[in-house]
């Protein structure tokens, strides 16, 4: 696994700061792809994680009240607050 998706993994769940697994964002636009480069990554829960494949994206966004791309945001101000820089592949 790479720097960043390890610095994902280790984030904890972005929707209950449980340990996590790394999620490839799918569904919207150009991310609606079979699997997305890695920086479209957002660290989920386990459990919320099969959710996500089981319910469908747009059910599970729906009953959780946000979508993977706001949780990218998050995730990527996070990262930029703890100096990650994606371009160096390094905190």
């Amino acid at each position: 696994m790479n720097a960043w998706l390890a610095w994902v993994a280790e984030q904890g769940c972005i929707l209950t700061a449980l340990p996590a697994e790394v999620h490839h964002i799918i569904g919207h636009g150009r991310l609606s792809q079979r699997k997305v480069d890695d920086l479209f990554v957002i660290p989920l829960a386990p459990d919320v994680h099969r959710e996500l494949h089981n319910k469908g994206w747009r059910q599970w966004e729906n009953d959780w009240d946000t979508t993977q791309v706001e949780l990218w945001f998050r995730l990527m101000k996070r990262a930029r607050e703890s100096s990650w820089s994606i371009v160096r592949g390094t905190p």
